[in-house]
């Protein structure tokens, strides 16, 4: 006769092997959600080729060289033409470390050394796009926010020597919007939307 401490075992039995599968199907990338890049692929089916221009939903498409979705990650490595996966304009998201030959082509490029941003002031369009790039020239940690509040989800976190892209749509309201580092708060410099 099955006695009640068999039927338990059997139901602990049950759960070790479910989540042993499912260990090792998400070791194996078998699940692709679980991905490396998967926080940094939100949005809609990215387009590297239309710019940023939006689609039916709502989403922007992909500015070149910038990608919001596995697909079109899958597709470059196989293919060998570097793509950077960040997240889409309305879910802000830092990218993987990137070579700097990887920079997108579309992209703002800020370096920072010491306490100082170069350029120190960029110029974007209001409503648009921006991809923006990152590089920690100096031998330490370096840091990216916007000093105002609608912008809180841009901030980008870059170890030494490295570089990091982040896609997020500028501003509706022109104006000048200050960025700073936080790891060094004596950087700072300026956004001017258009």
């Amino acid at each position: 006769m099955i006695e009640k401490k068999h039927i338990v075992l059997w139901i602990v039995g049950g759960i070790a092997v479910a989540v042993l599968l499912i260990f090792f199907a998400m070791s194996n990338g078998v699940v692709a959600p679980f991905s490396p890049y998967s926080p940094f692929s939100k949005g809609g089916a990215g387009d590297l080729a239309k710019g940023s221009t939006a689609q039916p939903g709502g989403i922007s498409n992909a500015p070149a060289g910038v990608s919001y979705n596995q697909a079109d990650l899958n597709a470059a490595a196989t293919s060998g033409k570097p793509v950077v996966v960040t997240g889409a304009p309305e879910q802000p998201g830092q990218s993987l470390p990137i070579p700097a030959a990887q920079i997108p082509t579309s992209a703002i490029k800020l370096s920072v050394q010491g306490n100082a941003f170069t350029p120190s002031t960029f110029t974007v369009r209001a409503g648009e796009t921006v991809v923006l790039s990152i590089t920690a020239e100096d031998g330490r940690g370096h840091s990216f926010n916007f000093n105002d509040s609608s912008l809180s989800s841009v901030s980008v976190g870059v170890g030494p020597h490295e570089t990091r892209v982040i896609t997020f749509t500028a501003p509706a309201k022109p104006g000048t919007y200050t960025f700073r580092g936080t790891i060094a708060p004596d950087s700072a410099g300026t956004m001017i939307v258009k």
